[in-house]
């Protein structure tokens, strides 16, 4: 691509992004005019300081690598850089957390009956549990085998592979093979002494969303395994044992987190003096203001500004 296209894409991607991070029309208005200024006046810019761009506009709250993702933008801001990891959603899963879930749905396959031959499970799993730490910390969770456990495993397996494996078209042949197994499984739960809180939690796409406990999250969230983990062990006690429900202080926590670079970053904007430690050390590594740096800082703020306000919003429905 020639950085004309590279322009155009970044320009497309930091409109979208803004439109996403604020939810009052208002504001998203007066942001887009703001930004339309300072991208002009920061023109031209490299494909390394476009990329930056881009990989602000892919960040997340709920991340699982969302503070190591903004330290490294502000050292590739200061430097007229890219980030050098990886950011956003599933992009930002590393080798070895990829390898934590593959051990979580290998353990699950290989705690399941299985008659005849050897598996390869085991091979696999030595490569991502080599330890067996993963292996123990299930079988412990799920306890005693019965048959209404296994027939939730099984659908539990369905959702990590959906997570592993990449996403179908609906009217592909495996979705339609998926969909038939998830619906004989359903229906197979339903003539044992079922718990429904768990039977929701383990369908790829949950049913039952009213109570604001069963939305799933991808592998890249911060709380993913948690989550697995708070399922593995009502199935083993054939009861519901937790929610999915966001915690106030968890909430608070995020909060003072994201708000802490917000008012750093926002005094280098405004070109504030402050002497603490932690502002100091950002100031330094983004280094002089220019067009281009006001720019992406700006940007930033904006992503964390947005966070803030929707957070703040959860926060006030819940109280």
């Amino acid at each position: 691509m020639s950085n004309k296209d590279i322009i155009k894409q970044a320009e497309s991607e930091w409109k979208e992004a803004v439109d996403w991070f604020y939810s009052d029309e208002e504001i998203k208005t007066k942001e887009t005019q703001k930004f339309n200024k300072l991208w002009k006046k920061a023109q031209p810019m490299t494909d390394e300081e476009l990329y930056a761009v881009r990989q602000i506009t892919w960040l997340s709250r709920c991340n699982w690598n969302l503070e190591p993702s903004i330290k490294s933008l502000i050292e590739a801001i200061g430097k007229g850089e890219n980030s050098n990891i990886r950011i956003g959603h599933n992009y930002s899963i590393t080798k070895e957390r990829w390898k934590r879930a593959w051990a979580y749905y290998l353990s699950l396959k290989k705690w399941l009956p299985i008659q005849g031959r050897y598996t390869g499970l085991t091979v696999l799993l030595e490569f991502c549990d080599p330890n067996k730490g993963i292996q123990s910390h299930i079988v412990e969770l799920l306890g005693k085998k019965t048959k209404l456990k296994e027939l939730y495993v099984e659908l539990l397996c369905y959702f990590l592979e959906f997570q592993l494996m990449g996403r179908h078209p609906d009217d592909s042949t495996k979705i339609l093979a998926i969909n038939a197994a998830i619906e004989f499984l359903n229906n197979e739960v339903k003539k044992y002494d079922y718990d429904e809180m768990i039977l929701a939690a383990v369908q790829i796409n949950p049913e039952v969303q009213s109570e604001g406990k069963l939305r799933w999250y991808e592998i890249c969230h911060h709380k993913f395994f948690r989550r697995c983990d708070i399922i593995l062990s009502s199935i083993g006690e054939n009861e519901w044992r937790g929610t999915f429900k966001e915690k106030s202080s968890d909430r608070e926590e995020l909060k003072a987190f994201l708000l802490g670079y917000s008012l750093t970053l926002e005094a280098w904007i405004s070109n504030q003096d402050i002497n603490d430690e932690f502002t100091i050390n950002i100031h330094e590594l983004l280094g002089k203001q220019t067009t281009k740096k006001l720019f992406q800082v700006s940007l930033l703020n904006a992503f964390l500004k947005g966070q803030i306000g929707m957070i703040e919003e959860m926060i006030s429905r819940n109280t």
